[in-house]
């Protein structure tokens, strides 16, 4: 079935329900906004139930409220329960973005309750788990005692998100997002035929990300901060022992990576009856350190000597524009665009040697680009408590449909209507 034969069939399903705030990841990005950037997240421009990720305390505006959201590979979904005083949402791999581990669907837990008339806190968790792990199974006769144990992966991360708002004269909201992801490529056992291990080996990767988001409204306008941090460590570990099972190599390399992200922003948002635009824009700050360092061998030397050093400076101004109509009852129509006024990137490697020295470097790269466009257009249909978002593709704005095929904008690669769909429904 063609991608326009399913929307069409969705907007039929859509109709035979008994209109819904907008509360989507599909909006955010119809407007030029991201939720889920791990260089500079930009959507806390709007609001939004999607936002509940950077504010958790915001839960509290979107009580009764389900959503599910399709981008062509994965389904992402939650839901918002007014439950015990307060609101309790449901989410499934929605409400946090690691950075660590290739899988991130995760699920959550979120609760929010009012403390006063003019304070609010939240309060929230996260779990994430994926294992591929095989045991040896011994068949031969006699039985030996072989019990090789491989992981093939193993990844998991816990996450505690907590959230606070000030609902005074001058709101306020803010966010604080802590993850703790462990990650395993490999990690492999083996054991002789009596029994006794042999060789133990592991490539493991820890770390941890934390997100801290404000925003302050005066009016019209709004003032946003949003510092980064993100520590991760890889360590290749072997050891092995003799027959007796001493040890006799127990080898070690770490390779560290360090990212500090910082973002001030300010955005101005006018309504004229049915439209809302809104312009923005942020000062974007990153900062990137890797360092390899040798293997050895912790029976021999004491400790790991790091050679290898990459540094990266990102500083990125982007003007962010948006505007959102309701043309009628059932349709509201958005479009974003995302222009960088200021971009550099600057990138250096060097080594150093045991003392500390720098004996070697390479050229700094640097690549200063302001052509850096992004354009994008979305819509909603609306039918009393529902509605579905699009983010429509571009191409079917800029080179037109094929109503024929059904395949979407013209292309020697043809593209989907919509590249990313969300399903709303509000009480």
């Amino acid at each position: 079935m063609t991608t326009i034969k399913t929307i069409i069939i969705v907007l039929v399903l859509v109709a035979i329900f008994a209109s819904a705030t907008m509360a989507s990841e599909t909006r955010l990005n119809g407007l030029g906004l991201n939720i889920n950037s791990v260089y500079a997240p930009d959507s806390w421009m709007i609001s939004d139930a999607a936002n509940v990720n950077l504010f958790p305390a915001t839960i509290l505006k979107y009580p009764k409220l389900a959503v599910f959201e399709y981008d062509g590979s994965d389904l992402n979904s939650y839901a918002n329960l007014d439950l015990f005083g307060g609101v309790i949402g449901l989410y499934t791999n929605t409400n946090t973005y690691i950075n660590l581990l290739d899988n991130s669907v995760n699920s959550g837990v979120l609760y929010g309750r009012n403390l006063s008339n003019a304070i609010s806190f939240a309060v929230g968790i996260t779990y994430q788990q994926y294992l591929d792990k095989q045991v040896q199974n011994p068949t031969e006769m006699p039985v030996s005692y072989d019990k090789d144990i491989r992981v093939n992966k193993f990844n998991n991360a816990f996450g505690i998100n907590l959230g606070l708002s000030y609902l005074g004269d001058i709101p306020m909201d803010f966010g604080l997002s802590l993850v703790f992801p462990l990650s395993i490529a490999c990690e492999n056992t083996f054991y002789d035929i009596w029994g006794n291990i042999e060789q133990f080996c592991q490539q493991k990767t820890v770390g941890i990300e934390a997100k801290l988001n404000g925003k302050v409204n005066f009016g019209d306008m709004t003032i946003g901060l949003g510092p980064q941090l993100y520590t991760i460590k890889y360590e290749n570990i072997q050891k092995c022992f003799n027959t007796s099972g001493a040890l006799y190599l127990d080898w070690y390399q770490v390779i560290t990576n360090q990212s500090i992200m910082i973002q001030l922003g300010a955005v101005k948002t006018v309504k004229f009856d049915k439209t809302t635009i809104f312009a923005g824009t942020q000062v974007e700050m990153n900062f990137y350190n890797n360092s390899w360092a040798n293997g050895f061998d912790k029976l021999v030397e004491i400790k790991s000597v790091l050679n290898e050093f990459d540094d990266t400076i990102i500083f990125n101004v982007p003007l962010i524009i948006g505007a959102e109509t309701k043309l009628n009852e059932n349709w509201t129509l958005r479009a974003g665009a995302k222009k960088a006024m200021w971009y550099n990137y600057i990138y250096k490697c060097y080594y150093k040697n045991s003392d500390g020295k720098i004996y070697s470097a390479d050229d700094t790269y640097t690549i200063s680009n302001t052509n850096r466009l992004n354009v994008n257009f979305g819509a909603t249909f609306e039918i009393a408590a529902f509605s579905i978002d699009f983010l429509v593709n571009e191409d079917l704005i800029l080179n037109g449909p094929e109503f024929i095929s059904g395949r979407g904008a013209y292309g020697a690669n043809t593209t989907p209507w919509a590249s990313k769909i969300a399903l709303n429904f509000k009480s």
